[in-house]
C-alpha cells in the first residue's frame, strides 16, 4: 500500500521528527531534549508515492516492522511509543528515557 511523501513528511513531523534538506533526499531525525538519538529516515525529494519496498526500509531504519511505521505516521502509534520501541530494540541504551 503506497504512502503520499508529503503524509509521511507530515507524520513525521507530527510525532517530532527533524526534517533536514540534504542534496537529493529529505532526512528526518529524531531529538530528545535536544539531543539526537540515532533514529533517522530519508526519502528522496523525487518520488511523490513511496511504495511497499521503500516503507520496508524506512521502517528497518527506525527499528520498526512496516506496520508499526505506518501507524507512526498515521498516528496510532505516538511519538513516546516509538520512543519506548526504539529505547527497546536498542537494548535500553536510550538514558534520556530512563530518568528517574
Amino acid at each position: 500500500m503506497p504512502l503520499k511523501s508529503r503524509i509521511i513528511k507530515a507524520g513525521l513531523e507530527n510525532k517530532g521528527f527533524i526534517m533536514d534538506n540534504q542534496g537529493h533526499h529529505i532526512y528526518f531525525r529524531m531529538f530528545v531534549d535536544g539531543k539526537d538519538i540515532g533514529a533517522w529516515t530519508y526519502i528522496s525529494h523525487g518520488h511523490s508515492d513511496i511504495g511497499d519496498d521503500l516503507l520496508s526500509m524506512m521502517a528497518k531504519q527506525l527499528k520498526l516492522n512496516k506496520s508499526q511505521l505506518i501507524d507512526l505516521i498515521e498516528c496510532p502509534m505516538s511519538k513516546e511509543e516509538f520512543l519506548e520501541v526504539w529505547d527497546n530494540n536498542q537494548n535500553g541504551d536510550l538514558k534520556i528515557l530512563h530518568r528517574g
